[in-house]
């Protein structure tokens, strides 16, 4: 017989006890309960008569209310019983986990998820509507010029040439580097149109 199985028989002696009424009784099974669990049970003492003020007090009036003690000692028994139990739960899950380590078993949990989704964007902003934008940012003969760049720049892509178009490119950027963010805003969807 285990531990935990001693002590739900003591938890049953209890109910009894206390059940009944016996008095008498519950002195002789406080003390059994003292003298075999108080290196256990952590503080055990505590809120019991028979280790408080009453037992040492000279007043033969005052007595020891052993039933409330054995109530008390009652629900620590309950509390300690739990406790062995989640340990030896807690014991048998780290030994199971070593057998099946020792017999080459691995559990490994992998759980993976994989999406992916593919679009085609066509941009296609035309001409007019990049220098539309750029109507109420750019003076007159600015516009004039970045219209003129682009332009050509269009008519280089167009055609193939890849060395002039990347110079087409570079002179357009500085431009638009030169003139701000709110050109660059404007002017970069037409250029990657181009660039396509």
């Amino acid at each position: 017989m285990g531990k935990i199985q001693d002590i739900e028989e003591l938890v049953e002696k209890c109910e009894d006890v206390i059940i009944h009424d016996y008095t008498s009784t519950a002195k002789e099974l406080v003390d059994h309960i003292i003298s075999v669990y108080s290196n256990d049970i952590p503080n055990y003492r505590t809120g019991l008569d028979l280790y408080e003020f009453v037992a040492f007090s000279t007043d033969s009036t005052i007595s020891i209310d052993y039933m409330g003690d054995l109530k008390k000692l009652k629900a620590k028994l309950i509390n300690y019983k739990y406790e062995l139990e989640e340990k030896e739960l807690a014991r048998k899950e780290a030994l199971e986990i070593q057998r099946m380590n020792a017999q080459g078993i691995i559990i490994h949990n992998d759980n993976s998820s994989y999406a992916s989704a593919y679009s085609n964007v066509t941009i296609t902003v035309t001409l007019e509507q990049t220098m539309g934008k750029l109507d109420k940012i750019l003076p007159k003969e600015e516009l004039n010029d970045l219209e003129d760049k682009l332009a050509t720049l269009e008519l280089v892509m167009k055609k193939g040439d890849k060395e002039k178009s990347s110079i087409k490119m570079s002179n357009v950027l500085k431009f638009i580097a030169d003139k701000g963010i709110d050109v660059a805003i404007a002017v970069l969807p037409y250029l990657c149109g181009l660039a396509g």
